[in-house]
């Protein structure tokens, strides 16, 4: 069976092949080693290094213990013969000769006395008294052991995304994006037209947009020290990274939709302006609204009288005229949105919010820092401003 010696001196020498197979191939391609490839060689040779230590220091060990065999050996082999232990006939029940105290436990005299010796193996044995002179052992205490600190972990930490859950979401392959706009939206509805007469032409223009996608990051230092200790920091700070990316797409959503020029309704209420824009939306073809965007103050007070006013108590449903909403306090109190948002909102993406960790930030490695950072590049457009309607209140004097 390998030792763990044996083990770490292959896995350095497979980094060693992998560190000289990089090499050779930039020799026989005639060419110099390009960043990555360096970068690669630095981090297998920091490896490597912590491997050949601990190599070394489990090599001193097998040393250690060879030479300590040996000398084991040597010490049996010089051993007196010992002279044959004399069983006493019974137990003493005074101290030793010289007074001193009797430093054998209560086991060890009793596997000594007669009583045990002429233990037959069945019944009860002879009577054993226990000496007075008889050393006591202190009891093992909690004082007395080595006492582990506890350390509490909390439970990952998840961030809910509902209203980006709710919008459509593209992913691009480059920086810059393009979407078309249409005119008039809702579209016209088609002519009747007689048998043998001309059909006309439908009346629509596509104005082309362009957009850049727009850089979200933040970052977060941690110690190396604190890594080995607590390996469940690193997901705790990439999820609360993560959770401040997905806040801020949001906030870009919510200004997607303030710049759009959306179609406005308003009621005496939030319910009544929010059922107003629901119609509004289905007249323009989009029969199935999704989601209702609102104020986390506003939903509250919607939950309060609706909750209130009911005949049978209250009852939490999570929607308004059968549609769920989604508190968020980007958007202003006394203002929400209502429609189809997978087809009114597209949010062009170049992938999920990802994590990097470095060493390489300013002066982090000789301070033992590790730097998490959390980025996504996204554009948050409303190609179809008809899908969503803008409600507000209006109050009546």
């Amino acid at each position: 069976m390998p030792t763990l010696l044996d083990k770490k001196a292959s896995e350095l020498d497979e980094l060693v092949a992998i560190v000289r197979d990089i090499q050779d191939k930039a020799s026989d391609e005639d060419r110099s080693l390009t960043d990555v490839e360096r970068d690669r060689i630095a981090a297998l040779s920091e490896a490597a290094t912590k491997l050949r230590t601990e190599c070394e220091f489990l090599n001193d060990q097998v040393v250690s213990e060879r030479s300590w065999a040996k000398l084991r050996r040597d010490i049996e082999a010089n051993r007196e013969p010992e002279a044959p232990i004399k069983r006493s006939t019974g137990l003493q029940s005074t101290p030793a000769a010289g007074g001193s105290l009797d430093v054998r436990s209560w086991g060890e005299a009793f596997i000594e006395s007669d009583a045990f010796q002429n233990y037959q193996g069945g019944g009860t044995s002879q009577r054993v008294s226990v000496p007075l002179g008889m050393e006591y052992r202190a009891p093992i205490l909690s004082t007395t052991t080595p006492q582990v600190p506890y350390i509490y972990q909390p439970a990952s930490y998840t961030y809910a995304t509902p209203l980006l859950d709710k919008v459509g979401k593209i992913s691009t392959s480059g920086n810059s994006v393009s979407w078309v706009q249409w005119t008039p939206n809702p579209q016209a509805a088609a002519s009747v037209v007689p048998e043998g007469e001309l059909k006309p032409e439908a009346a629509m223009t596509a104005t082309p947009q362009t957009g850049t996608l727009a850089t979200y990051a933040h970052w977060k230092a941690v110690s190396r020290q604190a890594l080995e200790d607590s390996p469940q920091i690193r997901s705790l700070v990439e999820n609360r990274l993560r959770q401040g990316i997905f806040v801020a797409l949001e906030g870009a959503v919510n200004a997607a939709l303030v710049a759009a020029t959306l179609p406005a309704v308003s009621g005496a209420t939030m319910l009544a302006s929010i059922r107003t824009g629901i119609a509004t939306v289905q007249a323009a073809g989009f029969a199935t609204p999704n989601a209702i965007l609102i104020n986390p103050a506003d939903a509250a007070a919607i939950d309060v009288e609706v909750m209130t006013g009911g005949l049978t108590g209250p009852v939490m449903v999570g929607s308004y005229w059968g549609i769920p909403y989604v508190p968020s306090s980007s958007v202003p109190v006394g203002t929400s949105y209502v429609g189809d948002f997978a087809t009114g909102v597209q949010l062009f993406n170049r992938g999920t919010a990802e994590v990097f960790m470095t060493d390489s930030h300013d002066d982090f490695f000789v301070r033992n820092l590790l730097l998490l950072l959390a980025e996504t590049r996204a554009l948050a457009t409303v190609p179809d401003p008809a899908a969503i309607a803008e409600c507000t209140v209006v109050t009546i004097p």
